[in-house]
């Protein structure tokens, strides 16, 4: 099913098979992706705001951890800190290569955590910022599709040495997906995308996504983005999204990034 190769990528890191027609250049690709990741954990504190076509805004505030294992498992954990309503609420992730991963969501006015078994119950979870899981997962892995194309590169609108890269994923009635076409821009030097158009079902440009490379910072040996804009095409809605804290590669014990721990407060 689409919606567990999509929630793959929130884990992170998971290699993809490379295409044979652009295999050395998108193996460099990988490359300098993976040497750009954190090699055992991260964390980050994110802000994101949310402003709709009348101009109204909600904020929500979250802490995102994200850890590689010894035993090649990934696992991602957002936690919830505002608004008052989602207050540790939290989203986990983890899996191991080439394996369904397993999606737990947390609220606390369930009292407990429950398996998220179709993207619509993630995506209803993080409607209220207009992002879903394929924002989330090119924010965490730019290589992570299960179909990727390198489809040029060269200087983007800002003169900057750009790879571009495509992926297409497959629909179906009973998951047609957001966006089944995503081309991203990964820059050159920094190894992180700097840019990314979301294309609809009819192929339409439906959202697009930039960075200021102002606003890349270097963190350990990292290249961070500290903030990101989603733009709605359509002129409906802008998600901001900013990295206000970020360590990388600090102590992060396992048994914080498990379902036990989601209702208990786990990390914090």
């Amino acid at each position: 099913m689409r919606f567990w190769r999509l929630a793959a990528v929130l884990v992170a890191g998971l290699p993809v098979a490379a295409g044979a027609a652009a295999g050395a250049v998108l193996d460099e690709v990988r490359a300098c992706v993976e040497q750009n990741t954190p090699r055992r954990s991260q964390v980050m504190t994110i802000a994101l705001e949310y402003r709709d076509r009348a101009g109204e805004v909600s904020e929500s505030r979250f802490k995102l951890y994200w850890r590689r294992l010894s035993t090649d498992e990934r696992r991602v954990l957002m936690r919830f800190s505002a608004p008052e309503d989602l207050v540790g609420a939290a989203v986990l992730v983890h899996g191991v290569r080439r394996a369904r991963p397993n999606v737990y969501l947390y609220l606390p006015g369930i009292g407990k955590p429950r398996r998220v078994t179709s993207r619509q119950q993630l995506e209803g979870f993080l409607g209220r910022a207009d992002l879903g899981i394929e924002e989330i997962g090119l924010l965490l892995d730019p290589v992570g599709a299960d179909a990727l194309q390198l489809v040029g590169d060269g200087a983007d609108e800002r003169g900057r040495a750009t790879w571009i890269l495509e992926t297409r994923q497959d629909v179906s009635p009973d998951d047609p997906g957001r966006y089944p076409r995503t081309r991203t821009l990964v820059d050159q030097e920094f190894c992180i995308p700097l840019g990314a158009d979301f294309y609809d079902a009819d192929d339409n440009a439906a959202k697009q996504l930039r960075v200021d490379p102002t606003r890349v910072t270097r963190e350990a040996q990292s290249w961070i983005p500290r903030e990101l804009v989603f733009t709605d095409v359509s002129g409906e809605s802008v998600t901001t999204l900013r990295i206000d804290e970020v360590e990388v590669d600090i102590p992060l014990a396992p048994s914080l990034l498990t379902v036990p721990a989601m209702a208990g407060g786990g990390a914090r």
